[in-house]
């Protein structure tokens, strides 16, 4: 698992968070969306924070704009603890992760985020 390889003293907690990610109820945030960010931060050789932001963004997902991302920051630090896993040479990661979890609006002013979400649960 791609977890265990990048973070090897977090074993397990990779497990959870797929777990997460698989819940019924969602439909946008989801493993392929996991995967599809994930490949992406692998083209532009993002690091461990980026990758553990990836991870935990919206790992909360009730469908609530805003306090999805705020709950999915707690978690990570939660579970992460207050230093987050620090990657060497750097400062806290978690404090990286607030700001990166928030969605951001595109240049259409966010329809898609919010079109991915109306068509949750309908037949392509």
């Amino acid at each position: 698992m791609r977890w265990n390889r990048r973070f090897p003293r977090l074993h397990g907690l990779g497990a959870e968070l797929l777990i997460r990610w698989q819940e019924p109820h969602r439909c946008y945030h989801d493993p392929r969306h996991l995967a599809e960010c994930l490949q992406a931060l692998d083209r532009l050789d993002g690091g461990d924070v980026e990758e553990l932001a990836l991870w935990f963004h919206d790992a909360v997902y009730q469908g609530r704009r805003g306090s999805d991302e705020r709950s999915s920051a707690r978690l990570a630090r939660q579970l992460l603890g207050e230093e987050g896993e620090r990657p060497v040479g750097q400062g806290s990661g978690i404090e990286r992760h607030g700001s990166i979890l928030p969605e951001r609006r595109g240049r259409d002013g966010g329809r898609e985020w919010e079109s991915s979400r109306a068509n949750c649960g309908k037949q392509p």
